[in-house]
């Protein structure tokens, strides 16, 4: 239904890693895990900790609130949902 989400993409599990959001080590392991750059990565969470955490390791972060929302922030880093 979302072509952007057939991307290449990875999942970090915090208790397989012991680590939990908003801990910034969680946002490093997964940067190098999937050699991610920071800038060009988009979080999308439903806490605003773990959205300003996200942003402070450099990564761009939607914090969710309500589909329209959500629809209009990612059409603003241009992708279509």
């Amino acid at each position: 239904m979302y072509p952007f989400l057939k991307q290449s993409r990875g999942v970090t599990v915090s208790g397989d890693v012991k680590l939990i959001k908003p801990d910034p080590a969680i946002y490093a392991l997964h940067t190098e895990s999937f050699c991610l750059d920071p800038q060009a990565t988009l979080f999308i969470d439903d806490s605003e900790k773990n959205v300003a955490a996200a942003r402070g390791y450099g990564w761009r972060a939607i914090l969710f609130e309500e589909p329209e929302q959500l629809r209009a922030d990612l059409a603003a880093v241009g992708i279509a949902a």
